[in-house]
């Protein structure tokens, strides 16, 4: 009789546990949890399609997903803000080039790669015709970049 009962109560076990891990499996709020939440923006995805976005999800210093508002305001976290508007660029950085002076040295000769003084003379030779004020201009070259050699003289 005690077997039945434990077989019967174990049974009902099993199924309430079936039950308890096929409907908690379907709660997945660790993967809808982010660190930072950016919403009410107007943000430049730069994907194949240059579509926009209002909001953003970050975590772990990664963006974890892009969309609207509503969309990212399903995601838990600690910590939303309100871009009010403001543009947001991916990947923008400074480079930090002096565009004028990086305009000017397109028009000099571009010695990178040049391993001795001899190439540095041939490649002067070869665009003799860009002569500003009357000189050669040459960028890209110290001498760290010149083999050493021996000069005979």
């Amino acid at each position: 009789m005690l077997t039945k009962i434990f077989k019967r109560n174990f049974i009902w076990l099993g199924i309430a546990y079936s039950f308890a891990t096929t409907l908690l499996s379907g709660c997945k709020t660790d993967s809808l949890h982010a660190d930072q939440i950016f919403y009410n923006g107007q943000v430049y995805t730069v994907d194949a399609n240059f579509s926009k976005a209002t909001a953003f999800a970050v975590k772990n210093g990664i963006i974890v997903a892009v969309g609207s508002d509503e969309e990212i305001k399903s995601y838990l976290s600690d910590e939303k803000t309100d871009l009010k508007g403001k543009f947001v660029y991916p990947g923008f950085q400074d480079a930090h080039c002096h565009f004028y002076g990086y305009g000017c040295d397109l028009k000099k000769i571009w010695l990178i790669g040049t391993q001795s003084f001899e190439g540095v003379l041939d490649s002067l030779v070869k665009h003799q015709d860009q002569k500003i004020g009357g000189w050669l201009f040459g960028r890209g070259l110290g001498p760290e970049r010149l083999a050493r050699q021996k000069v005979s003289g």
